[in-house]
């Protein structure tokens, strides 16, 4: 089993003052500073090696300091905001002298268009639907879902599919997403103009080329993208509920498929695997890819939570994985947050000292004992990526490209 152990001293070392700086060098560097407004360095002791207070958005904030070590944990303090309480992340094994420079291109947002115009369309011999709203996804990579469909417009009977789809350009091509007997199946429509009417026949939907998973318990989506940044996405597949799959009269019996022709793929896959009394087990899969497998292989594992002690936490898993990120939440008399440990695979949760100029903003740190596990999840990379460049990504918000990971979580269940 792969074990994840994390050794925390209680109470918390609280330091009364900043410690003379030595400066044997740089120790971390970042400007990345719009969503934490404290960053603390340290060693791998967890004794502080310094800190600094973020005092305006942009800022770079570089943390010099003495240590032996090659490589230092990290914290960012983040304030409370959106209705979210603060919380606490700890990186751990940064290698020193490390500079995150803030990206952003994550935060890349879709491009939204105001409707133009609509057209009506006619699907006859459709006797495979449940429910005719839910049955088609018009896709023109601006609309997400069914949104683009007047839901007032949508007649289903005698075999025969009506309705108005909204357009968001002078010409457009749409491909049609369905299934058919638990199948998912496709149709083509190009150079559709406002107020066009347009009939076809649902025995002219093609056949997606399918995509099976060893998993059975998992259930997800293939989207095609129009670029790696989710800024143009065609819904293809989909065994979500709520999705077109449910509205086929053959549910039980889905699959997922895709259309030739996009430059990327996004796969989600999430499911509920063999649990304990105690702990729910969730394996998630998540990729963007260019070409897609003919079957999309995801493990099942086994935990083994040993103690959920703050200053005793043990848990490992039966798989190989890159990293882990471990919560911890605090509820207490109406003051709540989150504390996250991200540490690499054979590496350990190392105590980490809060300096009390930080606890005096954020009182309940001072009452770190009730803290109590909430969430464990262990990330397998794919050989593209590594836990630091993870981490970079992360901090600076930096748009991930390609990639595949698998997430296997680990959290109680509610008594």
């Amino acid at each position: 089993m792969k074990k994840l152990i994390l050794v925390v001293l209680l109470p918390i070392l609280l330091v009364g003052c900043k410690e003379e700086e030595v400066e044997f060098g740089t120790l971390f560097t970042t400007n990345a500073v719009e969503w934490f407004d404290w960053v603390v360095v340290s060693d791998s002791k967890g004794k502080v090696l310094n800190y600094k207070q973020v005092t305006q958005e942009g800022e770079v904030i570089r943390l010099s300091g003495g240590t032996n070590d090659e490589s230092v944990s990290v914290t960012f303090v983040m304030p409370e905001r959106n209705g979210y309480a603060f919380r606490l992340k700890t990186y751990h094994d940064i290698p020193r002298n490390s500079n995150f420079t803030f990206d952003g291109s994550a935060n890349l947002e879709i491009e939204e268009r105001e409707a133009i115009g609509s057209f009506t369309v006619t699907i006859d011999d459709f006797n495979d639907g449940l429910d005719g709203f839910y049955s088609f996804i018009f896709n023109d990579g601006f609309s997400q879902s069914f949104y683009n469909i007047d839901r007032s417009s949508v007649i289903y009977e005698n075999g025969q599919y009506t309705a108005t789809v909204f357009l968001y350009q002078d010409e457009s091509d749409l491909l049609i997403s369905s299934y058919k007997e638990g199948k998912p199946v496709y149709y083509e429509l190009n150079g559709v103009l406002p107020d066009d009417e347009l009939s076809i026949s649902y025995g002219d939907f093609k056949s997606m080329t399918p995509v099976s998973m060893s998993l059975p318990e998992l259930h997800g989506s293939i989207d095609g993208l129009y670029d790696a940044s989710f800024s143009r996405v065609d819904e293809l597949s989909d065994l979500t509920p709520w999705s077109n799959s449910q509205s086929s009269s053959n549910s039980d019996h889905q699959e997922l498929g895709y259309v030739s022709g996009y430059p990327f793929y996004a796969v989600t896959l999430a499911g509920n695997v063999s649990s304990s009394s105690d702990y729910n087990q969730n394996v998630y899969y998540q990729s963007i890819v260019e070409n897609l497998p003919s079957e999309i292989v995801v493990n099942g594992f086994s935990s083994d939570v040993a103690n959920t002690a703050f200053d005793r936490f043990s848990v490992s898993i039966d798989q190989a994985y890159s990293y882990a990120e471990v919560d911890f939440r605090y509820s207490e008399a109406g003051d709540y947050f989150v504390w996250s440990f991200i540490t690499p695979e054979g590496s350990q949760i190392q105590p980490i000292a809060i300096p009390d100029e930080i606890v005096d903003s954020y009182a309940p740190l001072g009452d770190i004992d009730k803290i109590e596990f909430a969430y464990a999840q262990f990330v397998k990379l794919d050989e593209s990526e590594t836990y630091i460049g993870r981490v970079e990504e992360l901090i600076t918000e930096k748009s991930r490209g390609t990639f595949t990971d698998v997430r296997y979580s680990v959290w109680p269940k509610i008594q």
